[in-house]
């Protein structure tokens, strides 16, 4: 079977901006290619964009693209051939368009094959904006659906350096985001804390030689809106902290936004424009000061 086209299009994706009327419930019969689409709770995405690409019983390379509707079903005619199915949900969020992100098929992965001539074609996905990306190994990275970055101590500004001084010797570092808003999907999302060891004369001599050493990472945080808040955990109790932000922006060639240090920051993944393949968001660096 020759290889399908994997490349994806912005007028393709322009098309999920039109809902389909809600369909009686797909059958599974000769010739069509059916499915749902749904969030990890059970509820229904419209406007998700299923793309099928395979080769047809010529030889020639084949394609088609179906719209989910109102309750997340999406029905589609083929002609002979042997095709992958593929789902990615098209999202705007907060103001900010051009939100690619996945969809997991629930049964094998993305590369499975489907012959017409073994029958009617089902295939359901789960829209996913958290969990481990199959195939990809437990890590930093985007080998996860959620957001994430770097957690580091000090500033890449030089006006923040006065502030270095007040560095606690001997501490944790614990963030905490809490959801400002709806998920990008919909849902409720809750508060997430994460702690990172390693506020010590060492890291402090690289903050102090280099303006930040890193502590670690955040990761796999359902894509969203958050407040974040910092504070240094010492021997002798919490320390209230400060956070500064580079939010990398979506667009080829745009511009990254750094956020000065406050008592809390307001933060939101934002759309990989760069790479509309890897169906992501782009990571977020925090920066944490006394």
């Amino acid at each position: 079977m020759t290889s399908p086209v994997r490349s994806l299009s912005v007028s393709l994706l322009m098309l999920a901006c039109t809902v389909p009327l809600a369909l009686a419930v797909p059958t599974v019969r000769p010739g069509y290619a059916v499915g749902r689409i749904t969030r990890p709770d059970g509820q229904p995405v419209a406007g998700a964009v299923v793309r099928v690409e395979g080769t047809n019983d010529l030889g020639g390379l084949q394609s088609f693209t179906a719209n989910t509707d109102a309750q997340g079903y999406y029905e589609q005619r083929l002609v002979g051939g042997i095709y992958r199915i593929q789902a990615w949900v098209p999202r705007s969020y907060n103001g900010v368009t051009g939100y690619i992100l996945s969809a997991e098929p629930t049964q094998g992965g993305d590369d499975d094959e489907f012959d017409t001539h073994k029958g009617g074609i089902r295939r359901d996905f789960v829209w996913k904006t958290q969990g481990l990306k199959p195939g990809r190994q437990p890590g930093p990275g985007k080998n996860y659906y959620g957001g994430w970055g770097q957690v580091l101590l000090g500033s890449p500004k030089s006006d923040d350096r006065p502030a270095f001084a007040r560095f606690p010797t001997d501490a944790r570092v614990e963030l905490t985001f809490t959801p400002a808003g709806p998920l990008v999907d919909g849902r409720t999302g809750r508060a997430v804390t994460v702690t990172l060891a390693g506020v010590n004369p060492k890291t402090l001599s690289e903050v102090n030689d280099w303006g930040s050493a890193a502590l670690g990472t955040y990761q796999d945080m359902p894509t969203g809106r958050y407040t974040v808040t910092a504070r240094f955990i010492t021997p002798a109790g919490a320390v209230p902290a400060r956070v500064g932000a580079y939010v990398m922006s979506g667009a080829v060639g745009g511009a990254t936004v750094w956020l000065a240090p406050a008592a809390q920051q307001v933060i939101q993944w934002q759309p990989n424009l760069t790479d509309l393949t890897a169906r992501s968001v782009q990571d977020i660096n925090l920066y944490v000061l006394p």
